[in-house]
């Protein structure tokens, strides 16, 4: 327990409350820096792959994943995330 004055005030802190002060304190500094100054997520480097966003859909896409739900979803977090399609065709409507 601490326990301290200010002036006439007297404060007491018990070891909870102290832990609870640091932790928000931590939060703060890892969310701060987690963020840039625009408030977008930072990412590591680009690393491109050589495969389509057809073929990535097709491998990866809401039916292949349907199929086989959790094996298909681990290969593909393996195999893509944080990775950029750089072979992009197509439209955007």
């Amino acid at each position: 327990m601490i326990s301290f004055n200010i002036g006439e005030f007297g404060v007491v802190l018990t070891r909870k409350i102290v832990f609870g002060i640091f932790l928000t304190i931590l939060l703060i500094i890892t969310i701060y820096l987690k963020l840039d100054l625009n408030g977008h997520h930072t990412h590591g480097p680009i690393i491109p792959i050589k495969e389509s966003w057809e073929e990535v859909l097709n491998e990866c896409g809401r039916l292949a994943i349907e199929e086989h739900k959790i094996e298909r979803m681990r290969h593909c977090e393996s195999k893509y995330l944080e990775k950029t399609v750089m072979n992009w065709r197509g439209t955007y409507t």
